[in-house]
């Protein structure tokens, strides 16, 4: 990187640092296809690694040690007045592991389940806080997820569990220091050092089941709360000269520096609690409802706190000193909380001894829990349908290598975001009046072995 360019990064970083945040993908997208088939309704009966996001509490209901290892792909549609806003597609790995088995008579349980970007571990995208930006989709997926659980069956009937789940921070420091020759550039000497780190996030999560009758299953679960920081220290010492050496005649400033700290939230997940009940009616048939209730009231908003501190040794009157940038003010968000049902079906039809396939339907509202943009932000979002659908087959014995069931599972999702008019109180607001509206599609396979 030329000299220049360094200088003009380190003064361009602080307006800029602010970074969307919201949920992570499972929210948005679902954990694997047969739940994601379902619209995500799987509190109450989730038993395969799904479990290790919807209820932990389910993987002891499984028989056998299950393998699952799937793929997705989303893609948003996102406009603002018309316009593209380009947010990026998500794709990545599903994978996880339910292990039941017992201990001392008693019904017990190991799960993993992964969530891995094949494009990016995490990122971090900085805008501005009056740029308008889709708050719930722009930077909510691009994110690792790692969660690791145990159950236990103590009463027949009756599961228990609980873990962590992990997701990873940012930490950065950027250090620029030397001497910039002005207004010959080419002849500054700059050196620079990035670190970055990323450390992990731990939240709990637990859950509990419970199946009154053969035909019925009750489900609550609990998620925690967390946020991903994202902290910046950048510091500029050097001089500036108009020939290199610095020496009195030439030297503008000597041995200046400047100090830059940007702390803000890179993603925010609220708390979450969430009730559900899996009906059969026969055989063949699973009805699935959900009720979940997120805290979204204690969101943080994404816009970075920015501080500065200069000191500068001036030997040249005719050189002044840029003002310092006041504090940079943070607009609270003001979300509100907001309670989301989901519906889930799912119909099996045995085609032979050995082949089962399977139909599911899904639907869920998801209220917005941003108050309208009528001020200097531009959280954009609005009420939200999901609408999803995905099939299923399963083969039993097919090989001597594979004697337990092989599923092989596929699912689409539509998301409908209906246009919204966001008007500003300010007739002199920089951005002013815009549109919202969109769609977000996503769709995946999953294949998943017993052993």
């Amino acid at each position: 990187m030329r000299p220049g360019r360094t200088l003009l990064a380190v003064v361009a970083l602080a307006p800029l640092s602010t970074s969307p945040a919201a949920a992570n993908p499972l929210d948005a997208f679902g954990f694997g296809s047969r739940a994601a088939g379902m619209a995500s309704a799987q509190t109450a009966d989730a038993t395969d690694f799904s479990a290790n996001y919807y209820n932990p509490a389910g993987l002891v209901r499984g028989d056998e040690l299950r393998i699952d290892v799937g793929w997705f792909y989303a893609d948003s549609d996102l406009s603002l007045s018309g316009e593209d806003t380009n947010v990026d597609p998500v794709h990545g790995l599903v994978a996880g592991i339910a292990a039941p088995g017992r201990a001392f008579g008693v019904p017990i349980a190991f799960g993993l389940g992964l969530h891995l970007p094949d494009d990016r571990v995490s990122r971090v995208r900085s805008i501005r806080q009056q740029q308008p930006r889709w708050e719930m989709y722009d930077n909510r997926n691009q994110r690792l997820y790692l969660a690791a659980n145990l159950a236990i069956e103590p009463l027949p009937g009756l599961a228990i569990g609980g873990g962590l789940a992990f997701m990873s921070s940012t930490k950065g420091t950027l250090d620029v220091s030397g001497e910039v020759v002005f207004p010959a550039a080419d002849e500054s000497e700059l050196r620079h050092r990035v670190d970055a780190d990323l450390t992990a996030v731990r939240y709990p999560q637990a859950g509990v089941r419970w199946a009154p009758r053969d035909w019925i299953e009750l489900g609550v679960v609990y998620r925690g709360e967390f946020q991903l920081d994202l902290d910046i220290l950048a510091s500029l010492e050097g001089s500036v000269a108009t020939e290199r050496g610095c020496d009195e005649s030439a030297c503008a400033v000597a041995d200046g520096v400047l100090i830059l700290e940007t702390h803000s939230v890179n993603a925010f997940l609220p708390q979450q609690v969430a009730g559900g009940v899996a009906l059969s009616p026969d055989d063949r048939t699973r009805i699935a409802l959900d009720l979940t209730w997120v805290d979204w009231s204690a969101y943080r908003s994404p816009t970075a706190k920015v501080f500065y501190d200069l000191e500068l040794d001036i030997h040249l009157e005719s050189f002044e000193v840029p003002p310092i940038p006041p504090p940079s003010l943070v607009v609270p968000a003001n979300f509100h909380d907001t309670f989301v049902p989901r519906i889930g079906a799912e119909r099996t039809f045995p085609l032979g001894r050995t082949v089962t396939i399977a139909g599911r339907l899904g639907w869920a509202y998801e209220p917005s829990p941003a108050p309208p943009q009528t001020g200097i932000t531009n959280f954009v979002d609005a009420d939200r349908h999901h609408v999803t659908a995905g099939a299923g087959v399963l083969l039993s014995g097919i090989t001597p290598v594979l004697p337990g069931p092989l599923r092989i599972d596929a699912h689409a999702h539509l998301i409908a975001i209906p246009e919204q008019s966001i008007d500003k109180t300010d007739p002199a607001d920089t951005v002013g009046d815009y549109r919202a509206s969109g769609t977000v599609t996503s769709f995946g396979a999953t294949v998943g072995a017993d052993f």
